[in-house]
């Protein structure tokens, strides 16, 4: 794998515009039902797409539209209470769906294998790596264990995992999700498979990590001839690598097509509307992103006519919409299908999204320029000891000296890849773990050692919103009782408790009618309401929001985004928004700060930030973000960083990035040791990247930064030159 060049294009713009000659997965007709409690579930409805060898299909749609049952139905997968009730699957003209289990279990792994999105709960944790690629061997081909050990080493070498003799006996829980998710990838090759189907292997990933994972299968594509089929929900995912586009909806395919005609002239309201509703880095879309309606249709009850249409811009107040189901036709050329009624009025349809690299002023938040809470030098140090070494002395540095304000009324955006520590630092400031040392100061007055009573007061206050809402909300509550609970606690329930819970709910989004339901009858938007719902129960002054959005569909992630900025300007919140999304970020902040193994490496206005990235790091996130837009993805020049973050426990010597960063390998590879020397004797370069930690400077902007190359003007680097 190359670092940096963009993906390769045809001499018509579209990627693998004639795939390679080879087999073809051929699905005709599919139709797949769950026999579940509330009756019949149609997943997957009267399917039928075809597959090349050679080319890569992107597959999109919500949650539960029915891509992940579709091609576990290829691989024969569904078990009871599910069941294949018509249609075929056929390779080569041979009927997968045919086959009893053991012959499906000949052509798993060696026609087609399944790389699925939670590498942690697909392999097993109980044995080393290098011995469940072994098995995949052995299941399959007679030979040697000493045979399947060397094609093992042979195909972790060709997903470039590192010292892969040294790591071949290492349990998953020994790697980070990039590299298992590599080994899940090694699996999937082993047998050299025609066909690969790919089920979000880049969702549970940092940014880097997906760029690393995209660029591995591209290259895998075109070295090996495979076809790839991408289940994914990140549109800029699609843009980047796919041939072709298949969207999903209640079950049904609704729109498929080249991806260029996919993205620029789509035929289909839901699609349309997907594209509406993804934030984007190279643009600010204004105060409000578009957000479809409602929630995707139960699959056990959907609606008559076009499912689509109680959400649809078009159809929700047509009678044909509502009474016919409409069958997908020819809406255009090369294959592009549609199935809408009105399909051709979609060509007058604007997506009301700005030109490329257009930004459209928005109203912000309202500041009042006076710091709500300023943190000085905050140090957040773990024991690495543990029952297995209790004389291991080390320590995690998780927060390492960080110092940053927040205004009232802002928006400060923390960002950086699984591990910087943006979580920690969040769960410091609210005090759910205790600082080592440092600063927290709170309208002017320290906090950092109150005591139990004091905080707890002080959390009506200062609020906090987790990642995963399933988890945070106790699913043995009603809504009632989980909105109740912040006021009991703070003594401030009365006879009025219930309206204000209700009045609440509708704040957020939510039917107060639904007050009796438990979390689980909720969707995974809604839940993420029912949190910020009780974030808000005692109108707090700061709300820290840790990935709020990271699990989301992109049509929900949209809702919930633009329900925060609403409540920011009625209720006059102030947020810190932690994330790893960047295109949320450049949407929802005000200031940006980026975060590296604990320690603060950029900070700066968002737009600034965005458009001139100062530090090699912010650089290469930037660089990693996929734009849903195939043209400009795929003319980018995309920096693809080795490796993923270092241990904390063991951090490199000197500047944290340096073992991965471009800016320094370019440099230190493009002149010689002796005029580096003589750049840091006439201060320059004050000190070796490998000798010391950068301090962190500001400049007359406002902008801070922590790196050893600001002001070396060198082409090679990719740093700014000033």
């Amino acid at each position: 794998m190359q670092d940096g060049g963009a993906v390769p294009n045809t001499a018509d713009g579209n990627p693998s515009a004639s795939t390679a000659s080879g087999s073809r997965l051929s699905v005709r007709g599919l139709t797949v039902q769950f026999a579940m409690p509330m009756g019949i579930v149609r997943a997957v409805d009267n399917v039928s797409l075809d597959i090349a060898q050679g080319e890569t299909v992107g597959v999109v749609g919500e949650s539960g539209s029915g891509k992940s049952v579709t091609f576990l139905s290829v691989m024969g997968m569904v078990r009871q209470p599910g069941r294949i009730v018509a249609g075929s699957v056929e390779l080569d003209g041979r009927d997968l769906s045919q086959l009893d289990r053991e012959e499906l279990r000949g052509i798993r792994g060696r026609d087609i294998s399944m790389v699925f999105q939670d590498p942690q709960t697909s392999l097993n944790p109980v044995f080393p790596i290098g011995k469940q690629i072994v098995d995949v061997f052995r299941a399959h081909l007679p030979i040697s264990k000493d045979e399947a050990r060397r094609r093992a080493l042979e195909v972790l070498d060709l997903v470039h995992i590192p010292e892969a003799k040294n790591r071949f006996d290492s349990f998953p829980h020994e790697f980070s999700g990039g590299m298992r998710q590599r080994v899940l990838i090694a699996m999937a090759l082993a047998l050299r498979p025609r066909f690969i189907i790919a089920d979000e292997p880049t969702t549970a990933l940092d940014v880097t990590m997906q760029a690393q994972i995209l660029e591995l299968l591209h290259e895998l594509k075109q070295e090996i001839n495979i076809g790839l089929v991408l289940i994914t929900h990140d549109l800029g995912v699609v843009a980047r690598s796919a041939d072709r586009v298949i969207v999903m909806y209640g079950g049904k395919i609704v729109e498929q097509g080249d991806v260029r005609t996919i993205f620029y002239e789509p035929r289909h309201p839901y699609t349309v509307s997907l594209m509406r509703s993804m934030p984007r880095i190279d643009m600010v879309r204004g105060e409000r992103l578009h957000s479809i309606g409602g929630s995707p249709p139960s699959l056990s009850g959907l609606p008559a006519g076009c499912a689509f249409h109680p959400r649809c811009f078009l159809g929700a107040e047509r009678p044909k919409c509502r009474t016919e189901t409409p069958e997908l036709h020819d809406a255009g050329r090369g294959g592009h299908r549609s199935a809408c009624h009105y399909a051709n009025e979609l060509e007058l349809v604007s997506t009301d999204a700005p030109k490329v690299g257009e930004v459209v002023a928005r109203a912000g938040a309202q500041t009042t320029g006076e710091a709500l809470l300023e943190v000085r030098d905050l140090r957040m140090h773990y024991p690495a000891a543990s029952f297995q070494v209790p004389w291991n002395r080390k320590v995690v540095k998780a927060v390492d000296g960080v110092s940053f304000s927040v205004r009232e009324g802002e928006t400060l955006g923390i960002v950086g890849e699984s591990g910087c520590g943006k979580s920690t630092l969040g769960r410091c400031l609210i005090r759910l773990i205790e600082p080592t040392s440092g600063s927290i100061a709170f309208r002017g007055s320290e906090i950092s050692h109150l005591g139990v009573r004091d905080m707890r007061a002080l959390r009506t206050d200062i609020q906090m919103v987790f990642q995963d809402p399933y988890a945070s909300l106790d699913p043995r509550m009603t809504v009632e009782s989980i909105l109740r609970e912040p006021f009991e606690a703070h003594g401030q329930a009365d006879a009025r408790t219930t309206h204000k819970i209700k009045e609440l709910m509708a704040h957020v989004g939510l039917n107060p009618e639904h007050i009796e339901r438990r979390p689980h009858e909720f969707s995974g938007g809604q839940r993420q309401r029912i949190g910020i719902a009780r974030a808000l129960a005692l109108k707090p002054k700061l709300i820290i929001l840790d990935e709020p959005v990271s699990a989301l569909d992109v049509s929900v992630q949209a809702q919930i985004i633009n329900l925060l900025k609403d409540l920011q300007a009625e209720f006059k919140l102030t947020y810190l928004f932690i994330a790893h999304d960047l295109s949320v970020v450049r949407h929802i902040c005000d200031r940006v700060m980026v975060m590296y193994l604990g320690r603060i490496i950029e900070a700066g206005d968002r737009d600034t930030l965005f458009a001139d990235p100062r530090h090699p790091y912010t650089k290469v996130l930037l660089s990693a973000v996929p734009l849903p837009d195939p043209d400009k993805e795929r003319a980018r020049a995309h920096v693809v960083v080795p490796g993923s973050v270092p241990s904390p426990i063991n951090p490199p010597r000197g500047c944290h990035f340096h073992p991965r960063c471009p800016s320094a390998a370019a440099l230190a590879g493009s002149m010689p040791a002796d005029e580096l020397e003589q750049l840091a004797d006439g201060g320059v370069l004050p000190k070796p990247c490998v000798n010391a930690y950068p301090d962190i400077g500001a400049e007359a902007d406002g902008h801070v930064q922590a790196c050893h190359f600001v002001g070396v003007d060198n082409q090679n680097t990719g740093t700014r030159g000033r």
